[in-house]
Parts: structure tokens; C-alpha cells; sequence
């Protein structure tokens, strides 16, 4: 019987790994954290680079020896991994071995160590085998994890948080910052970059929110549409909840067919114009919950009709949000299902 829950993550408030533990503990579990950022969380790009590349092992090494103190510590009868990139195969053995016989460990990747992004997965992958449970974000990932000897392996669609992720009136002073035509929040990625740009070429404005834009070929014409980097906390649902029709992109480097922003959108009472996924169709009725995209040409022409369309934009924006509601796509309603598999 699962009681007592050890979740080691990134815990940087208000990450998914963060309100995913908020939702243990509303389900009434004991949660106690291991934050990965904790040590060396400074942010500046020297002291990163520090960390990444000359005190790497120091870190890792420390981080490991809090892992251990703290299972004796608490005896968990769960320990709950997120994006488990620090831990080795013999890590997990070690940590196995202090544990007790019916306690488990179940991994969470919201990521795709397989995909485009392979770089520092090296000790995940060795770690694999000793998992109990993994939880993957997409079907094609199931022969990757059980080609390397994973014993469960399970889908999990994201999930949004109904007291963060919620429709609020902007004031005068936030609809200066925040209000837009059509609206994009996310990193810089070589196909976003291009739809975007064809998109300003085709008389369609789109300001853009987060890291890395500058990188692009067409950074020269998108400059003065990047109103800085990603929005955190309140400014991240300001910034949805000021969008006429809120872009939406999924990562293909990432081979995803859905991310955070697929529920959270809707959940702020946004209006979603999203790439064409089996997911996102799979997830809302396209054109009634949610309308979906499939090139350039077809993003742009939706977005010049959406625009003049109050009436039906709005329609589908409160259809989208109820249906994330009436779906369960909670975080609560997700962990619980997640937690019962475990508990088997």
C-alpha cells in the first residue's frame, strides 16, 4: 500500500513536476522532495556552465548521497523520478538496495531520450532495467524502453492544473503587456521559425514569447514581434489569456504529438490553433473544441478568419475549456490514475 511518496524532480515552482506533487498530496498521500536545482542553482551562464561541465560528477555524486540519506530518512513506499537524467543503473541498484522489499520506483519522462535531443541521457538509458514502472509520453517510445529491458511501460498524457491554469481578467496595465492578435509562447525551433515567418509575410502578427529566437535565419524579421523570453507564473497565464488565438507548436525534435500547453490553453479559456497530432485529435473535437493546423497556408488562412469570427472563436474557447474540465485532464484526476497502475 503506497502512503508515503519520495519525489525527486525539478521542482522550480510552478513547474509540471512541482504541481504533479501538489496533486499527490491533494489525493492525501505523504510527499517528500528531493529538488534536483537545489545545489548549484544558480542561473547566470557562467555558473552553468561550471556546473554542467567541471563540477558535473560533484554534483551528481552529492545529489545521489541526498537521495540515499533521505530514503533512510523516510522509508518511502514510492519513489516517483521526473526526468531522471542524474541516475545511473547503479544508482538505482544502490538505491534498491536501502529501500524496503515491497517499496517501487517508477520513472516519469516527459521527454524523448531517443529523439533528435539524445545528448545526457547516457545514465537514464543504463537505469532503464531497474525501474519498476515508466510512464512515457508517446506510443512509439514503448519499443526504445523495452528493447533496453524496461519491465512496465505506460502511456500518460500532460495534464493542467485548474487553480493555475485558469481564464483571468487582464488589467489595464496587463493588457498592454500581454494583449495580441495570435500569440506564441515557447523556444525557438527551426519549423516554428518558418511557419511564423510565413505567417508575418502573409500579414498575420505574432508575438512570440521565449528562449533562443535569435538563433533562427529569419531572426532579423521576427525581432520586433519577440516580446522577451518565456513567461513564468502568473505572467505565463497573462500572457495566454491575452491572446486572441493562442499558437501552438508542437516540438517535432522531440517527436511529440502533445505537450503542456495542449491542456493548459484551454484550461485558461484560450482559443487553441494547434498543429495536426493523433493526440490533439485524439484529445478534442477539431473545430468545435479546438482548431487544428496543417501547414503555413492553412494556419495563416485560419488565422484571418478566426479573427473576424468573435462569435464562433469564443464558442470553441469555452467549449476547449470544459472539455479539459469534463475529460479529467487534471493533474489530479492523471496522478490518481498513475498511482493506481503503480499500486497493482
Amino acid at each position: 500500500m503506497i502512503q508515503k511518496i519520495l519525489c525527486i524532480g525539478q521542482f522550480k515552482k510552478p513547474s509540471n513536476a512541482y504541481l504533479r506533487t501538489l496533486s499527490f498530496e491533494a489525493l492525501g498521500y505523504k510527499v517528500v522532495r528531493v529538488n534536483v536545482n537545489d545545489n548549484f542553482s544558480r542561473s547566470n551562464l557562467f555558473f552553468r556552465i561550471i556546473r554542467r561541465v567541471l563540477l558535473r560528477p560533484v554534483y551528481r555524486k552529492a545529489l545521489v548521497r541526498l537521495v540515499k540519506k533521505t530514503i533512510r530518512d523516510c522509508a518511502p513506499d514510492l519513489i516517483f523520478l521526473e526526468k531522471g537524467d542524474d541516475f545511473s543503473g547503479h544508482d538505482l541498484r544502490s538505491f534498491k538496495k536501502i529501500l524496503s522489499p515491497n517499496s517501487k520506483i517508477a520513472h516519469l519522462n516527459p521527454d524523448d531520450p531517443f529523439g533528435y535531443f539524445r545528448g545526457g541521457w547516457g545514465k537514464f538509458i543504463s537505469a532503464i532495467p531497474y525501474y519498476d514502472m515508466h510512464f512515457i509520453p508517446k506510443e512509439l517510445n514503448r519499443v526504445d524502453y523495452e528493447g533496453l529491458g524496461a519491465k512496465s511501460v505506460h502511456l500518460f498524457d500532460r495534464s493542467f492544473d485548474p487553480i493555475y491554469h485558469r481564464p483571468i481578467n487582464l488589467s489595464a496595465s496587463d493588457l498592454k503587456d500581454y494583449q495580441c492578435d495570435v500569440g506564441f509562447i515557447g523556444s525557438y525551433a527551426e519549423k516554428r521559425e518558418s511557419i511564423i515567418y510565413e505567417m508575418l509575410r502573409h500579414g498575420v502578427s505574432v508575438t512570440i514569447w521565449g528562449q533562443d529566437w535569435y538563433k533562427g535565419q529569419h531572426w532579423g524579421s521576427l525581432k520586433k514581434y519577440w516580446r522577451g523570453a518565456t513567461q513564468i507564473g502568473d505572467d505565463y497565464i497573462k500572457a495566454i489569456c491575452g491572446m486572441t488565438i493562442a499558437l501552438h507548436f508542437v516540438r517535432h525534435e522531440n517527436r511529440d504529438f502533445q505537450d503542456s500547453r495542449t491542456f493548459e490553453i484551454p484550461a485558461c479559456g484560450s482559443f487553441m490553433l494547434a498543429e495536426r497530432t493523433p493526440d490533439h485529435e485524439r484529445l478534442f473535437l477539431e473545430d468545435e473544441e479546438a482548431v487544428f493546423f496543417d501547414s503555413a497556408e492553412d494556419c495563416i488562412a485560419k488565422c484571418l478568419y478566426y479573427l473576424n469570427e468573435d462569435e464562433v472563436r469564443t464558442r470553441i474557447s469555452v467549449a476547449g475549456r470544459q472539455r479539459v474540465i469534463d475529460s479529467n485532464y487534471d493533474y489530479i484526476s492523471r496522478s490518481k490514475a498513475m498511482l493506481d497502475l503503480i499500486a497493482i
